[in-house]
């Protein structure tokens, strides 16, 4: 699932960027899985100790298409990359 991603870690904006996420449905997805009882690791957040909070590309594109994705949504995902297509 990284055919989309070209480093291991990203900042927020970076990926909210590349993923064509805004900012307010990027924070409330993590807000809601919180409440949830979720743990912001499993969405793929990075803190390195002494440095920046950073975010696991790959690890929150699995996450988003199986928590926040229609069922038809996560096939067409799925297949798209797994051939290299952009999913944009």
């Amino acid at each position: 699932m990284s055919s989309i991603f070209n480093k291991l870690f990203y900042t927020a904006n970076e990926l909210m960027e590349i993923l064509s996420i805004p900012e307010s449905t990027f924070y409330k997805f993590q807000n809601e899985w919180i409440k949830e009882g979720g743990d912001i690791i499993d969405m793929g957040k990075v803190e390195i100790e002494g440095g920046p909070k950073l975010w696991n590309g790959s690890k929150f594109l699995e996450w988003l298409i199986n928590n926040r994705t229609k069922q038809s949504e996560k096939i067409l995902l799925f297949i798209k990359q797994n051939k290299g297509e952009d999913v944009n």
